[in-house]
């Protein structure tokens, strides 16, 4: 009974302290979608929390190259529509509207993942340059995993020639966290199932922990947050998985200098050598270090591929046609060990499946976050103060018909023909073939946002594509998909803004007859 009581307290307590917070933001001057007023407006919150897609559709038709609010629990967020404003997102100085800060509120970053990580990102530079400058040397060891891990999560469970159903998500996460570490910590470490379990959980972990502790206000935040990140123990697991590795390379370093002769090519060592002198260089720190580019790099690659995957499996008349792409561009007969970067970019059609399933379905329905430091004036005269979180209704823009033909419709093959249209106008002008490196996979621009854009764009992005080209190829050489429904895609998982691949499908996998690699 006292449990209850306390219960009904806290509820009541967090009610109040929402409302007051929530209407503090209710001058701010921009048409919202939904009810406004401070009570009412929790109606439309709780709905943007189970159709947030829904909810930022209608906005962005009713509010076209505009500004429109929506509100969270404590909160309104203001979406902009239109080139010439979501621009002004991409472009904004940082000390007036910052992605990092944006970042730390939308996934809690202070909690599920560490402050220090935004007070001292050396890594993001380390995937800037020094991991884009390696794929090539990374590229035989990422292909090598991708066969081993395929082989043990999907081969070893399928019949010679019958479907087999394999729950997706499950597999997926598996085989993209192995491919992802074998570049971050090689071999053995990368086919650890403990890390690998670690790893994936973490994920998991990162996403749901923001999505909680946002659904309390601010004043509440570091209570929760602190206690959801302590008993989910995981930054004490890595240590426990890691540590190990981490200190035997020490000891090379002391023993052998920093370049000797065996030493690893890939993230751990890159991260080691980059980390600020100090605490940073601590085993536990650089545990952590990795623990958060794992997170980066998993949680996006499996969201890409499932979705992927989904669409193929679903349209299966792909098949043949990207096939046929992959073996006229590869060299079968000596095997991937031979295949170069340059290889899998040419595969256009490859790229362009994949860039159409992220149009359509990709992160979720929101992109470009920014953070309001200062009064800031949008260009439509709007004024945002303080505080105010703006970002792009993406989904809407990518699903706009005004930007795609059949824009609702998915068409594998859409972003080849633009290339090739781009590439034929260039050859009849005598321009460079700038148009051409517009619809790639790894482009961005106001219509695209799946690795979001302006100097804040994903900069492992280059990695990811590479990744994702390893696995799918990987796929369409040696197994036939189709879904359980043929024909039909797995539905899209949602909370709030964010879109998950279907946590429940299956999708059916058998040996391919010929042409295995």
């Amino acid at each position: 009974m006292n449990s209850l009581i306390l219960a009904l307290i806290a509820f009541v307590a967090y009610m109040i302290v929402a409302f007051l917070a929530l209407r503090s933001w209710s001058k701010l001057h921009i048409p919202a979608v939904g009810f406004e007023g401070s009570l009412l407006s929790y109606l439309s919150a709780i709905r943007f929390l189970r159709e947030a897609n829904v909810v930022l559709q209608e906005g962005y038709d009713k509010y076209k190259d505009c500004a429109f609010k929506v509100p969270l629990i404590d909160r309104w967020l203001v979406v902009v529509t239109g080139d010439v404003l979501s621009e002004t997102l991409r472009s904004a100085p940082d000390n007036v509207l910052s992605a990092w800060e944006a970042n730390r509120d939308l996934l809690q970053i202070d909690y599920t993942l560490d402050r220090r990580l935004l007070e001292d990102p050396y890594h993001m530079n380390i995937i800037r340059t020094t991991l884009n400058k390696n794929l090539g040397s990374l590229l035989p060891h990422m292909l090598d995993e991708t066969a081993h891990a395929f082989e043990t999560e999907i081969g070893t469970k399928l019949g010679k020639h019958e479907w087999t159903p394999i729950p997706a998500r499950e597999t997926f996460t598996q085989i993209v966290c192995q491919v992802s570490s074998r570049a971050f910590v090689g071999l053995p470490v990368c086919r650890n199932r403990d890390y690998c379990k670690l790893s994936i959980k973490f994920t998991t972990h990162v996403m749901a922990a923001a999505a909680t502790i946002n659904l309390f206000p601010r004043t509440m935040r570091p209570l929760v947050g602190f206690l959801y990140n302590k008993l989910s123990g995981h930054q004490a697991r890595m240590y426990k998985l890691l540590g190990p590795e981490i200190e035997a390379r020490k000891r090379r370093y002391l023993e052998t200098g920093v370049d000797y002769a065996d030493k690893p090519n890939d993230m751990l060592s890159w991260v080691m050598e980059a980390a600020t002198p100090g605490t940073e260089r601590a085993t536990s720190a650089l545990a952590l270090r990795m623990l958060a580019i794992n997170f980066m790099a998993i949680h996006t690659t499996y969201v890409a591929f499932a979705h992927t995957v989904y669409n193929l499996a679903s349209q299966q008349h792909y098949l043949d046609v990207l096939r046929d792409e992959v073996e006229s561009h590869l060299d079968l007969s000596n095997g991937p060990t031979h295949w170069t970067v340059e290889d899998l970019e040419g595969c256009v059609k490859l790229d362009s499946f994949i860039k159409e399933s992220l149009r359509l379905n990709s992160l979720g329905a929101i992109a470009l976050p920014r953070k309001a430091l200062i009064p800031f004036q949008l260009p439509d005269g709007t004024m945002i103060p303080p505080g105010a979180i703006l970002t792009v209704a993406s989904g809407a823009v990518q699903r706009d018909s005004a930007h795609y033909d059949r824009a609702e419709e998915f068409d594998g093959l859409r972003f080849a023909k633009l290339r090739e249209k781009a590439a034929a106008r260039s050859s009849r002008t005598g321009c460079a073939r700038e148009h051409d490196a517009m619809y790639r996979l790894t482009a961005a621009g106001p219509r695209f946002f799946a690795f979001g854009g302006g100097k804040h764009i994903c900069p492992g992005r280059f990695f990811a594509a590479l990744e994702l080209k390893c696995m799918l190829v990987h796929l369409l050489l040696n197994y036939d998909v189709k879904t359980e429904v043929e024909g039909i895609r797995p539905l899209d998982d949602w909370m709030g803004p964010t879109s998950m691949p279907s946590s429940r499908a299956k999708i059916l996998f058998r040996r391919r007859k010929t042409n295995q690699v």
